[in-house]
């Protein structure tokens, strides 16, 4: 959705980009206090596994992601960013 209307708007395409943009809202989220820090360790963890996941996905096709892979971590991340973005609006 070119109008950000999807929650990526002002973020990086490629799934290293967007582990970083997520790493970055996590640490605003934290700073506001508008995220908990139990919902914000969950999603550090899920943003470290998501990164070693990229990292033995590129290793594993010589430093490049298929498509397939790419849009398996595009997902992940997907669902990650809808989770933090719950656990905002709740407040909790």
């Amino acid at each position: 959705m070119p109008d950000g209307s999807d929650g990526w708007s002002g973020a990086p395409s490629d799934p290293g980009g967007r582990i970083d943009y997520i790493a970055r809202l996590l640490d605003r989220s934290i700073a506001d206090h508008s995220l908990h820090s139990e919902h914000a360790k969950i999603a550090r963890n899920e943003l470290r596994k998501l990164y070693n996941t990229l990292s033995v996905l590129r290793d594993r096709d010589g430093g490049r992601l298929t498509a397939k892979d790419r849009s398996y971590l595009l997902e992940c991340l997907d669902r990650l960013r809808q989770h933090i973005g719950w656990w905002r609006i709740k407040g909790s």
